[in-house]
């Protein structure tokens, strides 16, 4: 399957920074001719890696590595990149290629490694590549992992991505992503962004979620950002949502941000629920 050459060049770009460029620019040495060096390709007697020349710029060599993996097969994939174990500069770029061209493919061959390290060193980048063309297919992926600390790295971080550019499909991923062993709750882009929605969003999560914990955090902020906006949810639309000790617990401390922000109108709310 061949993929453009414009639209793969600025997703492989920053792979290129550190090491790789200046290797670029002093020359990788020629791998000798033999079999371990010889990366499968179609067409008899084509140059081995022609991207390793040189006598070329940092720019030339990447545009001619992502020239080449544009041309590889499902097939070929494998060996190509076994065929660059002992160059990780080059083996970074071509996992980001090989994601993007084909993720269920690059998937299958991680997990029939059967190395956790490998499977912890790529797994992470390829299913958050994976998302931005296919977030579900790329949540059934990560559940298969049966290692919790694996599996709940990759899901973490497929979720949290998700997340950042699209809240409702990021909240559905969260709803499947089942519970974390280790999960811990902070501000997030995400909730800054826009904290409303993210309450109104979070508070549909079942509480066994982990995730349903961010309603505390967004509920704080947005209750710094926006109080009567926050304040007004909470007298109306919280109800049953929130009636559990967690719930009413997170709703204390967001009054508590209330009345830090506009104390006149968290007394005001207050003689609204007396009355």
């Amino acid at each position: 399957m061949k993929a453009s050459l414009s639209l793969l060049m600025p997703a492989a770009a920053g792979f290129l920074a550190g090491w790789l460029v200046m290797s670029a620019f002093r020359g990788d040495p020629q791998p000798a001719a033999s079999g371990n060096n010889r990366a499968p390709g179609r067409r008899h007697g084509e140059t081995l890696r022609p991207w390793l020349d040189p006598k070329i710029g940092a720019s030339d060599r990447m545009a001619r590595f992502i020239d080449h993996t544009a041309e590889l097969t499902a097939t070929e994939w494998p060996d190509f990149f076994k065929s660059l174990r002992n160059a990780p500069e080059w083996s970074r770029l071509a996992a980001n290629q090989w994601a993007r061209q084909d993720p269920s493919g690059f998937w299958s061959y991680l997990r029939g490694e059967h190395d956790p390290d490998l499977l912890a060193g790529l797994g992470a980048d390829l299913v958050m590549t994976w998302a931005e063309m296919d977030p579900d297919a790329a949540m059934d992926a990560a559940i298969e992992v049966t290692d919790k600390t694996a599996g709940e790295a990759l899901r973490t971080k497929l979720v949290d991505s998700v997340l950042e550019r699209d809240l409702s499909k990021g909240l559905e991923l969260a709803a499947r992503a089942g519970d974390f062993n280790n999960f811990s709750t902070g501000e997030r882009k995400w909730i800054d962004r826009d904290p409303g929605a993210a309450v109104r969003g979070l508070a549909t999560l079942p509480e066994f979620c982990d995730y349903h914990a961010f309603l505390g955090v967004a509920l704080r902020v947005w209750a710094k950002q926006d109080p009567d906006a926050a304040l007004a949810w909470m007298k109306t639309d919280s109800k049953g949502s929130m009636d559990t000790p967690r719930g009413l617990s997170m709703l204390s401390s967001a009054f508590s941000e209330v009345a830090r922000t506009d104390s006149r109108l968290a007394l005001e709310a207050a003689r609204s629920l007396e009355s």
